[in-house]
């Protein structure tokens, strides 16, 4: 029984240091990239909600903070319900950004990529393990894609 735990382990960990990436932005490479680039408006002054700009970036903030918290988190000690409760922190930080911002798309493909994401964790137990490894690791990356073209986004209309 204690492999499986390991490998739960070292899955979850795998996830939180992907979503660790996504909080960090941008990391430089020697390696060449493809870049898709897509205009999207920073924040505005204020929302379609009329929510303000600094309520937005008080919602912002606090999803970095949740995605800095879900990369501390020991999933040894503090087990997968630590992480499966973050990653519900991080969804509704979206649920407030989303209401406050509209539906941008970067909003809807970061909370898509987040259920995916929510999904597969859920689905460790089943199936044979390298699958369901894979169905993280992939829903991991595009959790950090996602997550890193939203967070780049709004952080650019925020103060510093």
């Amino acid at each position: 029984m204690r492999i499986p735990l390991i490998r739960t382990a070292g899955c979850l960990i795998l996830v939180a240091l992907a979503m660790t990436a996504a909080a960090c932005g941008n990391n430089p490479s020697s390696e060449p990239t493809a870049t898709v680039t897509t205009t999207l408006p920073t924040v505005p002054a204020t929302s379609p909600s009329g929510t303000t700009n600094a309520q937005v970036c008080a919602e912002v903030a606090k999803l970095k903070t949740d995605l800095d918290d879900l990369k501390n988190i020991n999933v040894i000690q503090s087990g997968t319900d630590a992480v499966k409760a973050k990653l519900t922190d991080i969804q509704n930080d979206l649920d407030s950004i989303k209401a406050s911002t509209g539906s941008a798309p970067d909003v809807v493909a970061f909370q898509t990529a987040l259920q995916g994401l929510q999904a597969a964790i859920a689905n460790l137990g089943g199936g044979t393990p390298s699958a369901g490894l894979t169905e993280v690791a992939t829903a991991a990356a595009g959790a950090v894609v996602a997550g890193s073209t939203l967070l780049n986004r709004l952080q650019a209309g925020c103060p510093s």
